[in-house]
């Protein structure tokens, strides 16, 4: 991962693993928001 956001590497670690166990394939994952950007604050994950 080249990007810079706003999520810790564990973060990053279970939302792929989530999505891969409920998708059961390879898709691409967006972070959009206050995450995407490492300069902003505020901004959850739901």
């Amino acid at each position: 991962m080249t990007e810079k956001i706003r999520l810790k590497l564990e973060e990053i670690k279970v939302i792929k693993k989530t999505i891969l166990e409920v998708l059961k394939e390879n898709v691409d994952i967006y972070i959009f928001g206050s995450r995407a950007d490492i300069n902003k604050k505020g901004g959850d994950i739901s």
